[in-house]
Parts: C-alpha cells; structure tokens; sequence
C-alpha cells in the first residue's frame, strides 16, 4: 500500500498504456487523459484518508515568499516549449502573491487573464514543500496553456461578464472556493467574475501539471501529495455526475499514471484531444 512519503502503485498494465501514450504523443497525435483504475482509485483514497489535519506551516513570510519565488522561475521556464506549442509563443505568465487581510485567510489560486496566476497567502501557508507550491503554479499554468478561460466565457459560465472579456475572470484552485483559515473570509474578491471549469478541463490541468513539474526537475510523487493534504474530511473516492470537479482519488490517481507517461517522454510535449 502507497504511504505519505510518496510511494504509489503503479501496474504494469499502466506502464504498457504510458508507453502507447508516450508513441502518440511522439508522432503528433492526439490522446485521451489517461484513464485510472478502479483500483488505483480505491488506493488514493485509502492514501488521503490516513492524511492528518490540515495545518498552516510555522514557517516566515519571507520564506514563504522564497519558495514561492523558486518555483515560479522553475515552473516558467519548463513551460517555455508548452508555451511555443499551445500558445504560439512566449508564455508571458505572472504568478503574484496575495497577501492581503483576505487573501491570508483564505485558500485559493486563481488563474486570471493576460496568464496571470494570484496565489493567496493562505494557500502558501499550507503547503509544505516547494514541489507542493511548484503544483499549485503548473496547474494554473495548465488552465492557461490549455485555454480553459476563454473556453468558459465563450460558454457563458462567466457571471456578468461581457463576452471575450477575460480579464478580471478568475477560478479557484481544485475546487478550493469556501475554504478559509481561522476567521478568514471566503470570497474570492467583491464583484469579482467566477469561472465554473468542467472535470475535464481540471484534469487536463492536472495533467499538463505533472509534465511542468517534471520539465521543471521536480519529483512529480512530492508534489502529488497536494492532493492528499488538500482534500476536504470525509471526501469520497469518487466524483458525483453534479459535482464541478473530479474527486481528489480520482486526481491523484491519474496523477501517478501521468507521472510515469511524463518520466518516459523526456524532450516531447504533452498533446491534449482538445487542444491547438
């Protein structure tokens, strides 16, 4: 059975598929997400639910500041060649750190417009580790690079805002919306746009997570645990057809089969069925 300190299982009918996956993305195709099993499901949720607590770090500020810093240079410019294939050209990303009176009660990270990533400082505090705070950035990155923002205006899940207008449109990480520390306030900004992802866009997210984190010389099973620590008590092991987002066993799940697909394709770019 996986532990907390990151082992998972992994079969070998997932190394056959990361391999065929791998084959695809070599030549161009496009593929579907790769898909977790029943059992590789069963696993994460057994793993998250031994998780302890969540708790905010002791660390300062000025190093939470630090990690921040660290992996935002490291996660941009594994992103470059994603960036060149999904966008055309430079990235252009901007991570910013909120941390305001708001921001430091609440968890959250925002993609916005113009590739803007505000991580609060609330969220900061309750990772642990800088591949931790490294898949916070390349999941949002994700949102970006796969266009998810303006795929969601352009279905109108935008509340008040005008079509096409991107900027100032921002959505919580994983389905993070309503946590807060303390007596921290929950709202993600007056007046602020929401944007409602699907369970595909996030895990198209996750997935392009795992391949910026491991570009960035990040090991892909530390950052996983974000999934384990994030998680909400009692969180089931999978998904209901009415919620927005995958479950956290289903996310971490198809995170280690995404681990091994990004592991073996060392130079090639992930290629999503929806994508450019």
């Amino acid at each position: 059975m996986p532990t907390l300190a990151g082992s998972r299982p992994f079969s070998s009918r997932a190394v056959v598929l990361a391999l065929l996956l791998l084959a695809l993305a070599g030549c161009g195709a496009r593929h579907a997400l790769p898909a977790p099993s029943a059992e590789e499901v069963g696993a994460a949720a057994a793993l998250i639910a031994q998780a302890p607590p969540l708790a905010p770090s002791t660390r300062p500020a000025s190093e939470d500041a630090a990690l921040l810093s660290r992996a935002t240079a490291r996660v941009t410019s594994a992103a470059e060649p994603l960036c060149d294939a999904y966008l055309g050209g430079a990235c252009g990303f901007e991570v910013v750190l909120d941390g305001s009176a708001a921001g430091t009660g609440r968890l959250s990270a925002e993609a916005s417009g113009r590739g803007r990533v505000t991580i609060s400082a609330g969220m900061l505090r309750v990772l642990d580790t800088e591949e931790e705070v490294a898949a916070v950035i390349a999941h949002e990155f994700g949102h970006h690079l796969a266009g998810h923002l303006g795929r969601g205006l352009a279905r109108g899940s935008v509340a008040g805002t005008a079509a096409g207008a991107v900027i100032g449109a921002i959505v919580p990480f994983g389905g993070l919306a309503g946590w807060a520390i303390g007596q921290g306030a929950a709202e993600l900004g007056a007046g602020a746009a929401r944007l409602a992802y699907s369970k595909e866009e996030e895990r198209e997210a996750d997935y392009l997570a795992v391949y910026l984190i491991a570009r960035a010389g990040y090991d892909p099973d530390r950052a996983a645990r974000i999934w384990v620590r994030l998680a909400p008590p009692g969180a089931g092991a999978t998904a209901g057809f009415l919620d927005a987002h995958p479950s956290d066993a289903e996310r971490l799940a198809a995170w280690w089969r995404s681990t091994g697909e990004a592991r073996s394709s060392a130079g090639l770019v992930p290629r999503l069925a929806s994508g450019p």
